[in-house]
This record gives structure tokens, C-alpha cells and sequence, in this order.
């Protein structure tokens, strides 16, 4: 989208969602809050039958645009979502996912703007309930282990991600996937120090976690190309770590905080 004046929106935020008004009221609300009005937001709806239409026709912020159709799932709906953004960079913020507060695109604005970056990571709530929730801070770019960060607390630049697309093989790492392509393209990176986003959990990729597990290690293997000894190490490694995940998530959150501050 171009504004009436010409200009290009700083931020294109894409939102799929399918069936979910509930998730996707509460991430409507929290783009059309921002104190930051630079942006457009792109809702790429998978033919919805509950309320989502309603809640579109009445309540979505100025700059919107909605796609309505059949997709063959969800990277298929970001693959559109990214053909019709118009924006300087790129945040996926799906259906039931908030931006932390009223500031955060402002925040993120003012530093894009002081220093050039191509990929652009910040940190993240993890939100099972809201009794239960973890405070996300990223593991800096180490990327043959997987994403440093939740994928809604990243922003791409548009320019260089226009012509790379979510591969559909990947059922649930995608975003891991996609990631890895833009890095080996050359792309630059910088951290926020800010919280982005709230992220819903219990989605596609925490109901599968052995799916996920299997990507992580086909996208070390057949995109980022790892040396044999190296990708079996962080195989072997992620797998301990996700069984620690899936039994004792304390410890788990605890040790991956260790380890961030370590690097």
C-alpha cells in the first residue's frame, strides 16, 4: 500500500487468521493503539465463518487490507500476506498475538532509523495462560540451533525479503526455514532490547513438538548446510533440550537464561 501522499509505510504487520475472532480482536486492538502510525496492516483470512467479518467491517484500524480465501495452511496465508505488503519492513503477527504496548512500533521505529539492519529481533512473552508465561529474551543470533527469537518479535526488511517465500514442505518450521535463507542471503542484524510481542502459545508448532524437532534438523542439513560432525552436535543437544522442555520446563527456562547471559 501507498499512501495518498505517496509515501511507503515504514511497518506492513501481517495477521493470518482462520476462525479465531476472539485472538484476532485482541491483536486488532493492539495495532490500532500504536502511538506509531506509519504502518499498514495486512489480515490474510482463510475464509473464517464466525465473527471475523463483522469485527473487520466495523472495527479495523485505517490502513487495512484483507485478503479472503482458501490457503494450504498457515505459511501458505504468510506467503500471501508478503506478496501484498508495501512497507520498509515486515512483522508477522498472528491471530491471538499482541504487541507489548502502546509504544513498541514507535520504540522499534527510533532505533530502525539510527542504525541500518536487514533483520531486525527483540524479545518476546511466551503466553500459555495468564497464570503461565515466560519472559523470552533472544539467544543472540546463533541460528544453527534455531530462531534467537519468537518469529512475531522479528522485523524483516521487505526489500530483502520480497522474493523468499515460507516453504510449504516445512509443516511446522517454516519461520526457521525462511530465517535461514535471509541470513545466508547476507543479511545484516541487530537487536531491539525491547519487548515486541506476546505471543499465544499452544499452537501448531507446541502441539507437534517432534515435527518441530524433525525441521530444526532437516533446515541445519539441507539450508544452512552444516558440516556433518557440527550438525549432529546440535541435534543431539536440541534433542536433550526438548525432552527437558517437555518435563521439567522450569529448569528449562532457568538453564536456557544461563546460557543466553553466557553468550
Amino acid at each position: 500500500m501507498v499512501d495518498r501522499d505517496g509515501a511507503v509505510p515504514f511497518f506492513s504487520i501481517v495477521t493470518i487468521t482462520k476462525n479465531n475472532a476472539l485472538g484476532l480482536e485482541r491483536t486488532l486492538a493492539s495495532v490500532a493503539r500504536q502511538s506509531f502510525r506509519d504502518y499498514e496492516w495486512i489480515v490474510v483470512d482463510g475464509q473464517s465463518e464466525d465473527d471475523t467479518d463483522a469485527l473487520l467491517a466495523t472495527s479495523r484500524p485505517e490502513k487495512t487490507r484483507i485478503h479472503k480465501g482458501l490457503d494450504q495452511g498457515i505459511y501458505d496465508a504468510m506467503n500471501k500476506g508478503l506478496d501484498m505488503a508495501r512497507g520498509r519492513y515486515m512483522l508477522f503477527l498472528n491471530a491471538g498475538d499482541v504487541l507489548c504496548g502502546i509504544d513498541t512500533l514507535a520504540s522499534a521505529h527510533a532505533r530502525m532509523v539510527v542504525e541500518c539492519a536487514d533483520v531486525w529481533y527483540g524479545d518476546c512473552w511466551m503466553e500459555w495462560s495468564p497464570e503461565n508465561r515466560w519472559y523470552r529474551r533472544p539467544v543472540h543470533c546463533w541460528l544453527s540451533y534455531g530462531m534467537p527469537t519468537s518469529h512475531q518479535a522479528m522485523f524483516y526488511r521487505r526489500s530483502l525479503v520480497a522474493s523468499t517465500r515460507y516453504r510449504l514442505s516445512y509443516r511446522v518450521c517454516a519461520d526457521y526455514a525462511f530465517t535461514a535463507e535471509v541470513h545466508l542471503r547476507g543479511a545484516t542484524w541487530a537487536y531491539l532490547d525491547l519487548p515486541v510481542a506476546r505471543c499465544e502459545r499452544g499452537g501448531w508448532s507446541d502441539r507437534n513438538r517432534r515435527a518441530s524437532y524433525q525441521e530444526h534438523c532437516r533446515v541445519r542439513h539441507e539450508i544452512l548446510r552444516l558440516a556433518w560432525t557440527k550438525r549432529t552436535l546440535i541435534d543431539l543437544l536440541q534433542g536433550i533440550v526438548e525432552l527437558t522442555k517437555q518435563v521439567l520446563p522450569v529448569l528449562h527456562h532457568g538453564l536456557r537464561e544461563v546460557w543466553r547471559l553466557r553468550l
